[in-house]
């Protein structure tokens, strides 16, 4: 039989916690110091890769994704002698490490934008700017989203409203102390990039050239703003694509065995787009939007079917390519462009659990609170995450259960999301009931990589508050089956079949599987 693992590429089939560096505390602070010595903690739960969310030097207005400094650590995080010691420590228990690359903008605080505005010319270039200020012709909505449109040069312009509390005059413009208007995708702090200019280019090979060649892989920040110019400031342009064919030439050159992985929260047909071809490769990885909305939809209702009309969406991608499934990402469960009908199921099944984020357009919130903190269907929503294809990715605290704690809101509903996790929270006994349930199944997962590539079937055994997959391997066989009622079932067991992993109290019994409420099986045969 072939070993379909080896078959594999790492990225594909990886376990990817998703985490800040400060996340442990030792004692009154957490830092890289601090995350080294919970990386055993970390691989025992599962994950076999790590992503450390933004640690470089920033004034931290938007929780580091404002980069002052693309070369060094936050002193308050160890500095890059700190970070230097949890790589050692990622090395010796054969890890591997994603770091944000933020390339569509930089904080005001950057010596870039400092002497742009300063006057000189050769930086100022390094952004979009204009010396006539743009009119604001209207703001307006559709189905995707709020937009503003502009007058420039004679020329209109039209740019989508990220946060719709920037409302203000102008709400993508900022005017420097240069008197220039500078362009802002998110906040009037990060000012975006110019990547038609060569400079920035070659700025960004030097800052992946330091850090790829630390055997780092990098998740591209909002990679459909990045390839603007001042005569079109929309989103998913083809000048992002030209953006990230450039940042993987830069990768490949200094690792080979790095990868990118793009934020890429867009219609489908535009996500497939950041793979590029197996011609003209783009990225290697890519958040599944599609997929999140579709298990969440799944969940609320109890409808398999969501599931399988966004496996089926999601499919026919290039050969290097691989999807990053996942529940919700740091900063919010999004729902920009859902299908309405979808958007309103899962908005109003969860809003009351969660917390208003962008309108109608994400919510913010840990993945407890929106399950009401019910172990049962904590542990359902990631087996459910593990059965489907895609790597998996797991936002740090989700394992122990942790909820939103509104204490921490400071900036925007999202930091309700973050904080540290506490020796209480690790320790109590709900955390280790739920950690050991996700320890069991993202375990297990790693054993079996044709979930992560193979295209399931879906098993003629479609009932309703019911999910039924089968996956074809290399000489084996694997069967999903979940029960998402609070009736039990029963299924009858083929004796070739041997139970691989079961959740919530499900069991073999002689020739039948008995699945209890929100509970779970994969079922492993022969060929």
């Amino acid at each position: 039989m072939v070993d379909i693992g080896k078959q594999v590429e790492w990225y594909k089939r990886m376990n990817l916690y998703v985490v800040y560096a400060d996340a442990f505390r030792n004692g009154k602070r957490g830092d890289f110091f601090s995350l080294a010595k919970n990386l055993e903690y970390i691989k025992e739960t599962g994950f076999d890769v790590i992503h450390v969310l933004p640690f470089l030097e920033s004034p931290m207005q938007d929780a580091g994704f404002d980069v002052s400094d693309f070369f060094k650590v936050r002193k308050r995080l160890g500095g890059n002698e700190g970070f230097e010691v949890f790589l050692r420590e990622v090395g010796r228990l054969k890890m591997k490490v994603f770091m944000d690359l933020v390339v569509n903008h930089v904080s005001v605080e950057h010596e870039w934008f400092k002497k742009a505005v300063s006057g000189d010319e050769y930086y100022r270039n390094f952004f979009i700017h204009t010396p006539v200020q743009p009119k604001l012709i209207e703001v307006e909505d559709d189905r995707w989203g709020k937009w503003a449109r502009y007058r420039l040069n004679r020329r209109e312009l039209r740019s989508r409203i990220i946060f719709l509390n920037q409302n203000g005059e102008l709400p993508h413009w900022f005017r420097g102390e240069d008197g220039f208007w500078y362009y802002h995708t998110f906040y009037k702090h990060q000012i975006d990039l110019n990547w038609t200019n060569p400079e920035v280019v070659k700025a960004f090979g030097e800052v992946i050239s330091f850090w790829g060649g630390k055997g780092l892989s990098f998740r591209i920040d909002a990679a459909p703003f990045a390839g603007k110019n001042l005569s079109n400031i929309r989103e998913g342009q083809m000048g992002s694509h030209k953006v990230v064919r450039e940042l993987r030439r830069m990768v490949k050159e200094v690792n080979k065995d790095g990868v990118l992985l793009i934020e890429a929260c867009q219609p489908m047909y535009k996500m497939k787009k950041y793979f590029g071809s197996d011609e003209q490769p783009e990225a290697e990885m890519a958040y599944n939007f599609e997929l999140m909305r579709g298990l969440w939809a799944t969940i609320v209702s109890r409808k398999g079917s969501y599931i399988w009309k966004a496996l089926r969406r999601t499919r026919d991608i290039p050969s290097h390519a691989g999807w990053v499934s996942f529940l919700r990402n740091h900063d919010e469960l999004s729902l920009e462009y859902a299908q309405p009908k979808v958007r309103r199921l899962v908005y109003d099944s969860l809003v009351k659990n969660g917390v208003e984020f962008r309108g109608e357009y994400g919510l913010a919130g840990r993945t407890a609170s929106f399950l009401k903190k019910d172990p049962r269907k904590i542990v359902l929503a990631h087996f459910l995450l593990a059965s489907v294809n895609g790597a998996c990715a797991v936002v740090y605290g989700d394992e122990v259960g942790k909820v939103t704690n509104r204490r921490y809101i400071r900036i925007d509903a999202r930091d309700g999301n973050r904080g540290w996790l506490t020796e209480t929270e690790l320790g109590s006994k709900k955390a280790k009931l739920v950690r050991d349930e996700l320890s069991k199944i993202f375990r297990t997962r790693l054993k079996y990589p044709e979930l992560a590539v193979v295209k399931p079937i879906r098993s003629n055994r479609g009932k309703r508050n019911w999910l039924s997959l089968r996956y074809g391997g290399e000489g084996r066989k694997i069967e999903v089956f979940v029960n998402l009622s609070r009736k039990k079932r029963v299924v009858s067991l083929d004796e070739n079949k041997k139970l691989a992993l079961s959740i919530n109290r499900a069991e073999r019994k002689e020739d039948k599987i008995v699945l209890p409420a929100y509970s779970g099986v994969w079922l492993v045969g022969k060929e």
